[in-house]
């Protein structure tokens, strides 16, 4: 079995031609490469599926596109990013001159730390369906606990996971890391973690169960009190809430009946020149949440629109009092 990419981006198996490919030198058969500098290739053309964290000693200022797979229109991209002195396998913005991340592999559900590999590291969809890390000792992570048929970069910024029936069984969007993107949602039980060095969370925003939306100033997966929230959203006892972030910017939180529970923006007007926007919201490392925009059509950087705490919980509703202030830690 080899691998080819589908039209927009995904990869599906093609039985009968027993390809193999190379993994730090040696054959595995059954088992492709991503290609790198993909292109959209022919019914017929081969393809290959893994993504490899080699690269050469001195990375050219774009040089991450040798390691990444692009969504269709080249928005985003998902591979292995360059993090110190090793890469983390996570998803940015490629189409814009601040490559920003938002989302990355986590090491694990307690402790939230990014998972950084070393050179010679290795995504791979194997001819089982096993979405595996490699690394460069052989040692191997499955990212995902069942196999899947395909696989695909989205437009959106989710990547997902497919079943034989096409039905989506895995998707970044369900275990999102300190940013939601437009169209995806916080749901009841998840939460976003800060970061100082992009390394380990500082803050917590939880979307609980009891309804509420609250952040805290401890470290995700340390065992968190009442008295560590920094701010509460008053919704509490709404039932199953999630918070949600439309393409205009528009951030609400609506219930289990789809019923609005509270706009927190009214969202943004495009200009009538045609220009793109995309729209994010992210818990940064000061612990505050921002809600941010960038023009797709031109270059720049992202401007803040919202945030929440607005002057570092200098307000009434701060559970605290106006005494209480966020723990001060280093910039990124």
């Amino acid at each position: 079995m080899k691998w080819v990419f589908q039209p927009k981006g995904s990869v599906r198996p093609v039985r009968g031609f027993g390809a193999a490919g190379t993994v730090g030198g040696r054959a595995v058969p059954g088992e492709r490469k991503w290609g790198t500098h993909r292109k959209d290739p022919g019914p017929n053309e081969e393809t290959s599926h893994a993504l490899s964290a080699r690269a050469l000693p001195s990375l050219p200022k774009n040089g991450i596109y040798n390691m990444s797979w692009t969504s269709p229109s080249g928005r985003f991209a998902f591979g292995f990013y360059p993090q110190g002195d090793g890469f983390i396998v996570a998803i940015w913005f490629a189409r814009i001159p601040e490559r920003t991340v938002v989302w990355s592999l986590i090491q694990d559900d307690k402790q939230r730390l990014q998972l950084v590999v070393t050179r010679n590291a290795t995504l791979v969809l194997n001819k089982e369906g096993w979405f595996i890390l490699r690394d460069e000792r052989g040692d191997e992570k499955n990212i995902f606990g069942n196999p899947a048929a395909s696989a695909a970069m989205l437009d959106s910024g989710n990547f997902v996971l497919h079943n034989s029936t096409s039905q989506i069984i895995w998707q970044t969007f369900d275990s999102p890391t300190n940013t939601i993107l437009q169209g995806q949602r916080l749901s009841n039980g998840k939460g976003l973690v800060s970061s100082v060095s992009r390394i380990e969370g500082r803050f917590y925003q939880r979307m609980q169960d009891d309804g509420n939306l609250v952040p805290y100033s401890a470290q995700y997966g340390t065992n968190y009190k009442v008295s560590d929230a920094y701010w509460e959203y008053d919704t509490v006892g709404q039932g199953s809430v999630a918070l949600n972030l439309d393409d205009n910017g528009r951030l609400y939180l609506i219930n289990g009946t789809s019923a609005y529970i509270r706009n927190f923006t009214n969202g943004w007007n495009s200009p009538n020149n045609g220009t793109m926007w995309f729209y994010q919201i992210t818990l940064d490392a000061d612990g505050l949440f921002r809600v941010y925009s960038h023009s797709l059509d031109q270059n720049g950087s992202w401007s803040v629109r919202w945030s929440l705490p607005i002057n570092k919980c200098e307000e009434e509703k701060c559970t605290h009092g106006p005494r209480f202030r966020l723990p001060l830690y280093p910039s990124v």
